[in-house]
């Protein structure tokens, strides 16, 4: 009985499509920037307007003024957004620390994000801050 041979052609097309499968399951979706924000309001449900706002990293080495958004409600404020992915090492966290001014008082709030190769996610941190 003969051994019937796979012909080479067969074995480059089987392999070509598997990486082919392979790649597209394994490539995320990286369209878009992605805010990370926080809302703050007071006891009443109220947004509160804050004369500025600003993001520090815990280790002092950036400081993120991001602008509010634009058409979106006046008491949430952008934290980080995807623009600062290149601060970041692939899935290693950092500290962040956001800073709301409203006359003399300060909001202080920490937050941990990282980075995992596609977009910026927050770890931990507040989502709704009552002032």
């Amino acid at each position: 009985m003969k051994k019937k041979l796979i012909s080479p052609f067969k074995i480059v097309a089987f392999l070509l499509c598997t990486a082919a499968v392979w790649t597209c399951a394994k490539t995320p979706n990286c369209s878009g920037i992605i805010y990370q924000h926080v809302k703050i309001i007071d006891s009443s449900n109220n947004a509160v307007l804050l004369d500025t706002f600003y993001t520090i990293s815990d280790d002092l080495v950036d400081t993120l003024r991001i602008e509010a958004y634009p058409n979106d409600s006046a008491n949430y404020y952008p934290v980080i957004d995807d623009r600062y992915a290149k601060q970041f090492k692939i899935n290693i966290a950092k500290n962040y620390t956001f800073f709301g001014i409203k006359g003399t008082d300060t909001i202080r709030s920490p937050y941990i994000f990282k980075y995992d190769g596609c977009h910026i996610a927050t770890l931990s941190g507040a989502a709704k801050i009552i002032q």
